[in-house]
């Protein structure tokens, strides 16, 4: 319904007059703040921008905004006890809330403005408002309530999170009636009247924020974390001399070395599998329990460019420390190129074969001014053993690093021993079946196997970022790499490329190489041995 606004102003006009007032209040800015909304409502009803008639009138008998964000919901206060929720009510159809469309920061800064120079200057200053005065009478309103329903629901959760954060920091314990608590204390003190949390919006919130109940898997004391952090400063520290030492030194990125143990049961299984839901015992299948209890030992080298050593070394764990005549020649005649083989009774590195790991793992690399970062372990304390088998022991520069930093600052440790050991994993399952995992053969070419996928020239940005993520400068930054799962096992349902008796192999394939891109099968990455 259009109007004629002179018609309007004329009536109003009369009417103000006619009425008698015991008190008439001075002049002020609030007078043509308040003229301004009443032409602004003129001028929209006749060009038919608004229909107040529809909308009943701008105002509540109690001089609110109608339509204001913070109406209350039509939720039942029984559903609204039980959900506890206190969730946002829907806003005027077109117009956004409030605290969606400014944060309080800037709501305080217009409100402010407009009480010291009047609404024409708020409006030239806030090209937002766009004039609209009522939304300067919103924002006003929503100042003096200290925020609406929603904005301060936000801000209880806020709360909420930064207490649930200080918690977990000092490793303090915190549960749901925790959550609530919170929940609660912070509802009274922003004057949130109604609001009971409860079981709903604890899990809600939850949700929100990522957070889950976890098993407490390790234990520690504030003694151990004093420790930790002074463990952290050291790690800081060598990393920083070792930087200082390559510049000064003038040591290349290929000549600076991380070396590391790492063991193996002798039948790798997985921890976790899909199964039926409510069974008693969840049960795996394995070659030998034996097996799962009895290890071997790897040794790795790793520069500080992105490569792995030509040799790696496996230590096994034999009877009497060594190998019989005849498995000797076993291994011999399928001994890959890549691999340096040794044992001992306990399948773990002893002093005898650090010195074999020395003379023909580490000695030939080193023909140039080099630098070797190693662990703390005993037995690689001893310098004598370096100086009698390296070839050249003045070109090597052997640096510690500090107890109990490894897991910081070791490039093995950081990354690279995590990603070996998922493609053993996924090579070792579908092995099973078909062949004795514990066959000296077989785990000689499946090291062999793994190793030489790992010294693809596509996996050089993921052995870099091993020495980027410990704190080592590298000669060129990583900010995207891809790992073992994304290039040997992103595949879908392909046939192996292997051959069998002059016809196509027809298993499916369980990866894809990283030199070659062909698809194989479990058999035909060992037999005969897939090699670049």
């Amino acid at each position: 319904m259009l109007i004629n606004p002179v018609a309007v102003i004329k009536i109003l006009s009369e009417k103000v007059q006619n009425i008698r007032l015991d008190y008439i209040a001075a002049d002020c800015p609030d007078d043509e703040y308040f003229a301004n909304i009443i032409l602004d409502l003129i001028l929209k009803q006749s060009t038919g921008q608004c229909e107040i008639f529809e909308e009943n009138i701008l105002f509540n008998d109690d001089g609110s905004d109608e339509d204001d964000s913070d109406e209350e919901s039509e939720e039942s206060p029984e559903e609204e006890s039980a959900s506890s929720n206190y969730e946002q009510s829907p806003a005027k159809k077109g117009r956004v809330p409030i605290h969606e469309e400014y944060d309080i920061k800037t709501v305080e800064n217009i409100v402010d403005y407009n009480t010291k120079y009047g609404p024409k200057a708020t409006f030239k200053r806030y090209k937002s408002l766009k004039g609209d005065h009522s939304k300067l009478i919103r924002l006003t309103q929503f100042r003096e309530k200290g925020g609406s329903k929603e904005s301060k629901i936000l801000e209880v959760k806020g709360i909420m999170y930064q207490k649930f954060l200080e918690k977990r920091e000092k490793l303090e314990s915190v549960h749901d009636i925790d959550l609530n608590k919170w929940a609660l204390e912070a509802a009274k003190a922003l004057s949130l009247p109604g609001f009971v949390g409860g079981k709903t919006f604890v899990t809600n919130f939850k949700k929100s924020y990522g957070i889950t109940s976890r098993k407490i898997t390790k234990f520690v004391t504030k003694v151990t974390l004093e420790d930790d952090s002074k463990t952290q400063k050291k790690a800081f520290e060598f990393t920083e001399e070792i930087n200082q030492l390559k510049t000064s030194q003038g040591i290349e990125h290929g000549r600076v070395w991380n070396t590391d143990q790492s063991g193996f049961n002798y039948e790798m299984t997985s921890a976790r599998t899909l199964s039926v839901r409510g069974e008693r015992d969840t049960q795996g299948l394995v070659q030998s329990m034996n097996a799962m209890t009895h290890s071997y030992t790897l040794q790795v080298l790793i520069s500080n460019d992105g490569r792995l050593a030509p040799k790696l070394f496996l230590c096994l764990q034999e009877q009497g420390g060594h190998f019989g005549p005849t498995v000797s020649r076993q291994l011999e005649q399928n001994k890959p190129s890549n691999v340096v083989l040794a044992s001992s009774t306990s399948g773990k590195m002893s002093k005898v074969t650090l010195r074999t790991w020395i003379s023909k793992c580490l000695s030939p690399i080193i023909t140039a001014p080099s630098l070797l970062l190693q662990d703390s372990w005993g037995a690689q304390k001893d310098e004598t053993l370096f100086q009698e088998c390296l070839s050249n022991p003045t070109f090597l520069t052997i640096k510690t690093i500090p107890p109990k930093a490894t897991k910081y600052i070791q490039p093995l440790d950081v990354y690279f021993f995590r990603q070996y050991k998922i493609l053993a994993r996924k090579l070792t399952d579908p092995l099973r079946g078909s062949e004795k995992l514990r066959d000296r053969v077989i785990i000689m070419r499946m090291h062999s196997f793994i190793y030489n996928q790992l010294s693809a020239d596509i996996f050089r940005p993921m052995l870099l970022f091993a020495w980027q993520r410990s704190g080592y400068s590298v000669p060129e930054r990583v900010e995207r790499f891809e790992n073992v799962l994304s290039i040997n096992f992103s595949i879908g349902l392909e046939d192996c490329n292997g051959m069998i008796d002059s016809r196509p192999c027809q298993t499916s394939a369980i990866l894809k190489c990283a030199h070659c891109s062909i698809f194989l099968c479990a058999r035909h990455c060992l037999d005969p041995l897939h090699y670049h």
